[in-house]
Parts: C-alpha cells; structure tokens; sequence
C-alpha cells in the first residue's frame, strides 16, 4: 500500500521518489492536489477517505495507517495532529526569522 501511495504522490507532484516519512504538504502538496490524491487513491486502492484524512495523515505511512486501521488511528489522530499543529508553527517562525532574498 506505501508504495502505491508514494507513487501517486510521486506522480501528482511531479517528483521523482517520495519517502514513506516525507510530508506531502512539505513536498508541495496543496489542496487540490489533495483532491487528486484522495480520487486516486480511492479508485487504485479502493479505500474510503476524504481530503482530511490526508490532512490527518500527511505522510506516506500515517496515511496508509489511518487507511489501514481508521478506528485504531482515529483515536491517535487527536493527539498527532497537536503535535502537527505545533511543528508547522515552528516552522513558520522559524521561516520567519530567515533573511529573505529579493530579486
């Protein structure tokens, strides 16, 4: 299932190799690929899940987990998407604290 995962992530970003931990957001990935990604996912892997289960999942592997086990990983998912949610805003303000570059 990753593999299948990362190929059609591979494909729908235009990259060579995704790694089971990359994070398609990270990799590019934005909304309306998304929704590529849950339409091809759905019909190659015939798996029910929606745009925020991506959201949820945002790796090769956390979403194969949720697709896997969505009970057992909805119980996680609370508790990681905090984790997310911090992360990303280190990140901004680590961003943010960088020198921009101007052209």
């Amino acid at each position: 299932m990753q593999e299948k995962v990362a190929r059609i992530w591979a494909e729908l970003l235009g990259i060579e190799k995704v790694g089971v931990q990359d994070n398609f957001f990270d990799l590019g990935g934005h909304s309306l690929l998304a929704i590529q990604v849950v339409t091809r996912v759905k019909s190659e892997l015939g798996a029910e899940i929606s745009v925020a289960t991506l959201f949820e999942g945002p790796t090769v592997e956390s979403l194969c987990r949720l697709i896997g086990a969505p009970e057992e990983a909805a119980a996680v998912g609370f508790e990681q998407s905090s984790d997310r949610g911090r992360r990303r805003k280190e990140e901004r303000l680590r961003r943010g604290a960088e020198p921009q570059e101007h052209a």
